[in-house]
């Protein structure tokens, strides 16, 4: 295995790591993996996860590019009027330029956790050089308010209702006047409506997403979806999808995984091997089921 810094982008602003195996250049005709920044996490991923799956690829003779978006990490911050979510899917598109001119590699598999998931979703939408996505925990997909907003209010309702009500602290809170009574009754009549009518845009947003991810099945693109079970995640997948959204997903021929007991940015070494051993199954094998880890 061999490790090379890279200067990425058309301006020269973005730092990165090319992790490849010895000879370089990987086995003939495979994609090379880009590993997306985790919200504000910089290149190494949460809790060194990027340089860990990084060197795990590299050994299976996979070439990994993981680099910081601009403002982030050792990568300058971006002068222009882009907003982050137009200037990361133009610079997820550079760091596979860069790949192309340096490694002659034209194939790529765009990975990324929370944040880095849905930039990698909206990226494989508008570059046909992405062959494949890997959308760990997954959230919004899309920058849409009334779609966000939607999702944390059903989210905080549906706790309220299955958990807080029955709890004797939510109750003795209640009393002692510690309680958002105002946010408690507008969540909780939003999600009364929500149950007969939704929000335009929360159903054009669904409609959208599900179109996307035809788009890419149809262009035969290989789709993975991993989350930690009961990420807030899931419920953008089962709102778009009317429930059940993970079944619908493999019918589809979508691989999904759900990791049992871990937490959004798998923190503990144990729920970080569970998450790489399900991603290099899921590159190993043509068709995945649905699985559990």
């Amino acid at each position: 295995m061999h490790e090379q810094a890279v200067i990425v982008g058309q301006t020269r602003r973005m730092v990165g790591v090319i992790t490849e195996p010895r000879p370089a250049g990987g086995g003939a005709g495979e994609p090379a993996y880009i590993l997306l920044n985790a919200g504000l996490v910089h290149r190494v991923g949460p809790s060194r996860l990027y340089v860990k799956l990084a060197r795990r690829l590299a050994a299976q003779g996979v070439t990994v590019l993981r680099f910081d978006h601009s403002g982030i990490g050792d990568s300058e911050v971006a002068h222009d009027n882009r907003s982050y979510i137009e200037r990361t899917i133009i610079e997820a598109g550079e760091a596979m330029d860069t790949l192309d001119r340096l490694r002659g590699i034209r194939r790529f598999v765009l990975l990324g956790v929370c944040s880095g998931a849905a930039t990698a979703f909206r990226a494989a939408t508008e570059d046909p050089r992405v062959v494949g996505a890997v959308l760990i925990n997954a959230q919004a997909f899309y920058d849409e308010q009334e779609w966000n907003r939607h999702v944390f209010n059903q989210r905080w309702a549906n706790e309220y209702w299955t958990q807080s009500l029955f709890r004797w602290d939510s109750w003795r809170r209640a009393l002692t006047g510690r309680i958002q009574y105002k946010r408690l009754l507008g969540v909780l009549g939003r999600r009364a409506k929500n149950l007969v009518w939704k929000d335009k845009t929360v159903r054009t947003t669904s409609d959208r997403l599900r179109r996307d991810i035809r788009a890419l099945l149809d262009r035969e693109v290989r789709l993975s979806m991993i989350y930690s079970e009961g990420d807030r995640g899931l419920e953008y997948l089962n709102l778009a999808y009317k429930k059940d959204a993970a079944a619908r997903l493999v019918e589809s021929g979508v691989a999904v995984t759900l990791i049992p007991n871990a937490d959004h940015t798998f923190t503990l070494l144990r729920d970080q091997r569970r998450l790489i051993e399900a991603i290099e199954r899921w590159r190993q094998t043509p068709l995945n089921p649905a699985e559990e880890a």
